[in-house]
């Protein structure tokens, strides 16, 4: 395989099916491509022909369409192949205000340029930067959601290659968090939950991502950022998605992520926190998904363990929210059932210790009201 040409066309053939979820990807030509790609990749250097897929390959069909931050519209572009639509516009305006030559003539090169992010090395992806925001801005700006998930996955693999001084002198930083932090209104029902879920985890990851790089010495700034996450991610997914069993767990999880990185500082945001997560506990009830009340339970400790000088205050909704959920666990069995029993007596514990006697009262009044309650405060 010395012929260069060739060898850029065997590998972009193979990368077409290395994302799983597209469509024309089944489980068996992924695994198959991967080894030979894996055996190509062993004999071959692979960043010349990544140079080639990025300029020569995947350039041409997003040059001919204007964006915030297009990078050459003067590519000739010649091509008579017919027009092809697997991914519907939702909103039905495709090639309404110009020619999408990505989506339209060559539909994997989406695909292609997502692989090359994965697999290029550092130098590579700098030497192209410019270009790459180009593809990625047009992909985040397209109104299917198919292209803004595949545009977040890419931006995933590329934000780790940059460093914060790239990000301030390029401004990719500030542009990137604008079009990331829209993609969080992406809820279900209205966006199939195969999409916006995926969606959903991959832009928090890159806005986190983008916040520690944006600011990496200014906390306090840095938190400003977080604290938009909270609101737009966390607050806005719950208030619009709550009832979405699957959106919870993402959701619940992210309240653990946050806290944790955000340390003392997401004490400003005890009383909605600990509200949303005491109500989720609440509707333990409904026992078909007992992954979202495991995720609560482990969001709950933790915002108990980073915001102890507050918590005293709201111990009564805390309270609230443990019972609830332990009075609907305690007669079930299963591992996860099992694990939220442990992160509930964690969190009671946690706030037995904080509060000391000043909580037997209400310990004791609980037992009152239900009897049940008195094997789970046995141990306390």
């Amino acid at each position: 395989m010395e012929n260069p040409k060739i060898n850029n066309k065997i590998i972009q053939a193979l990368a077409t099916y290395q994302i799983k979820t597209d469509p024309w990807t089944s489980m068996k030509n992924y695994s198959l491509s991967s080894k030979i790609l894996e055996d190509i990749m062993k004999r071959i250097t692979l960043e010349e022909i990544l140079d080639h897929i990025l300029m020569d390959d995947i350039r041409p069909y997003f040059s001919s369409q204007p964006n915030r931050f297009t990078y050459d519209k003067n590519m000739p572009l010649k091509t008579k192949k017919p027009l092809r639509r697997p991914y519907e516009n939702i909103r039905g305006f495709s090639g309404a205000f110009g020619t999408e030559l990505w989506k339209t003539e060559r539909i994997e090169c989406t695909s292609i340029l997502e692989w090359t992010l994965f697999v290029c090395q550092k130098d590579t992806a700098l030497k192209h930067i410019y270009l790459i925001i180009s593809f990625l801005v047009i992909l985040l700006e397209d109104a299917n959601p198919n292209f803004k998930l595949k545009s977040s996955r890419c931006l995933c693999h590329l934000l780790p290659k940059c460093d914060p001084t790239l990000m301030k002198n390029t401004g990719m930083g500030d542009l990137f968090w604008e079009l990331v932090i829209q993609c969080l209104s992406y809820h279900p029902p209205s966006i199939d939950i195969s999409i916006s879920i995926p969606l959903l985890r991959t832009s928090l990851n890159n806005l986190i991502t983008l916040a520690s790089k944006m600011q990496p010495d200014l906390k306090d700034q840095r938190v400003k950022l977080y604290d938009e996450i909270v609101y737009n991610g966390i607050f806005n997914g719950m208030f619009y998605s709550g009832e979405q069993s699957d959106m919870v767990i993402l959701l619940m999880e992210y309240t653990e992520k946050l806290v944790n990185i955000m340390g003392i500082y997401a004490v400003k945001h005890i009383k909605m926190l600990i509200s949303l997560v005491s109500s989720v506990l609440e509707k333990s009830f409904q026992t078909n998904h007992p992954q979202r009340f495991l995720e609560a339970a482990k969001a709950l400790k933790t915002i108990i363990h980073v915001c102890w000088p507050r918590i005293e205050h709201h111990h009564a909704t805390i309270l609230q929210g443990i019972c609830f959920c332990w009075l609907n666990m305690q007669s079930q069995k299963g591992e996860i059932i099992d694990e939220i029993k442990k992160q509930l007596h964690f969190c009671i514990k946690s706030l037995k210790k904080l509060m000391g006697n000043t909580l037997d009262n209400d310990i004791k009044a609980l037992m009152d009201v239900d009897s049940n309650l008195a094997l789970f405060f046995k141990d306390i």
